[in-house]
């Protein structure tokens, strides 16, 4: 099954679903800001790991969350 998705979008399932968390939070880190990081985390599917949460993010943006707030918005 992860190869057809592969094949059919391009890119992983995980890929695609953390792009999918991203942008959620994204929105969410726009309207709560940085004091609501765990609950974010809690709420775009990282449960409990805001540093995985950070490392995705990262590597998603090009940001931490805290510089993403700082720089973007």
């Amino acid at each position: 099954m992860s190869k057809q998705f592969v094949k059919e979008e391009g890119i992983r399932f995980s890929e695609y679903l953390n792009g999918i968390r991203m942008e959620e939070a994204k929105k969410l880190l726009n309207l709560y800001s940085f004091d609501n990081i765990k609950n974010i985390v809690r709420q775009v599917g990282f449960g409990n790991n805001p540093h995985y949460f950070s490392q995705v993010f990262k590597r998603y943006t090009g940001y931490t969350p805290k510089e993403y707030l700082d720089n973007v918005f």
